[in-house]
C-alpha cells in the first residue's frame, strides 16, 4: 500500500530578516501563545523575527504541525547553533569554560569578565546586581572588542559624564562622545564647535573615503535624547548598554519605542540595573 502524503498545516518562509508563517487558523493561535513577541493582532501572516532561538522553536513546532520549511537546511543551522550556543551557556555557568581576556587598562574581575561572555553567547543579557559591583567595567570589557563598534550607551542625564571617566579610566584608547542635543547633528565632526575628528572604522560612511573622519568608539546619550537618535543609531551601534535600564520600563514611552528600535538592529544588548523592579503592582 502506497504510503500517504503527510498533511501540511502551512507553509514558512525566509523573509529577510523575518520568518513569514502563514498557517491554518487554530495553528496560529497555538504559534501566537508559544511566540508573544510577534504582532497577536496578525490575520492570515504571521512574521518572527529570524534568530536561532527563534528557529530551534519553530522546528520544534514543526513536528507537531508539519508545514513545509523554505529554506529548511537553514533554520536547520539556526537551530544548531541555538543548540551550540546553550551549551556553551551551561560549560560557563559551570565554571568549565575558560574565561576570555578582555584588553582594559585595568585588569576586570573574574566575575566581569564572565558576564559580558555570557552576554555574548546570548547576545543580550539584564545584569542585575548590587550598586558598586563594577557592571560598568562588565560593558566597557564589551566595548573592547572591536566588532561590538560603535557602542551606544544609554543613561541618565547626570551620569553621563561617569561613563566618560570610566571610559577613560579602562579603555583610553576608545573615543567617547557625548550627545549635545536630542536633533541629530554630524557625529563624524562631534558638535560644530568641537575641532576632533573622530577616529574608528574605516569604510563606515563610503561618502567620504577620504576625509579622514570617522565615527566615535562610544556614544554617550541620556534617555530623554533617545528618541530624536533612534532612526540615526538604529543599525550604527552594533553594541547597545542600557544603564539603569528599569528607565524602559513604560512600553507606551517614546524613550522604551526609541530603544526597542535601536536593540533591535544591535548584534549585543546589555541592560544594567540594581533595580530592576520598582515593586509596583504593575511589573
Amino acid at each position: 500500500m502506497a504510503k500517504s502524503a503527510q498533511r501540511l498545516f502551512g507553509a514558512i518562509t525566509l523573509d529577510g530578516g523575518f520568518w513569514r508563517i502563514e498557517c491554518e487558523a487554530h495553528v496560529r493561535s497555538r504559534l501566537k501563545r508559544l511566540f508573544p513577541q510577534v504582532n497577536q493582532r496578525a490575520g492570515e501572516v504571521v512574521m518572527l523575527s529570524d534568530n536561532d532561538e527563534n528557529a530551534r522553536e519553530l522546528l520544534w513546532f514543526t513536528e507537531r504541525f508539519p508545514m513545509k520549511v523554505t529554506p529548511l537546511k537553514f533554520m536547520r543551522l539556526r537551530a544548531a547553533g541555538h543548540i551550540e550556543s546553550e551549551n556553551m551557556v551551561i560549560e560557563l555557568l559551570a565554571h568549565r569554560r575558560q574565561l576570555e581576556d578582555f584588553a582594559l587598562a585595568k585588569p576586570p574581575r573574574d566575575y566581569q569578565r564572565e558576564a559580558v561572555m555570557l552576554a555574548m553567547l546570548k547576545r543580550g543579557l539584564l545584569l542585575a546586581d548590587d550598586p558598586g559591583i563594577g557592571k560598568t567595567v562588565t560593558a566597557i570589557c564589551g566595548m573592547s572588542r572591536h566588532q561590538h563598534l560603535p557602542t551606544l550607551v544609554v543613561t541618565l542625564t547626570h551620569l553621563t559624564g561617569q561613563w566618560m571617566e570610566k571610559i577613560n579610566e579602562f579603555a583610553p584608547n576608545l573615543n567617547a562622545h557625548i550627545l549635545k542635543s536630542g536633533k541629530p547633528y554630524d557625529l563624524l565632526m562631534g558638535t560644530k564647535s568641537s575641532k576632533k575628528r573622530w577616529m574608528t572604522e574605516p569604510g563606515l560612511f563610503p561618502d567620504e573615503p577620504d576625509s579622514g573622519a570617522h565615527l566615535p568608539d562610544v556614544i554617550i546619550s541620556n534617555y530623554h535624547k533617545l528618541h530624536g537618535w533612534s532612526d540615526v543609531l538604529a543599525g550604527l551601534a552594533r553594541f547597545v548598554v542600557f544603564d539603569e535600564v528599569q528607565e524602559l520600563r513604560h512600553t507606551d514611552s517614546n524613550k522604551y519605542a526609541a530603544a526597542r528600535h535601536i536593540a533591535s538592529k544591535a548584534d549585543l544588548r546589555l541592560g544594567l540595573s540594581a533595580t530592576p523592579i520598582y515593586n509596583m503592582g504593575e511589573e
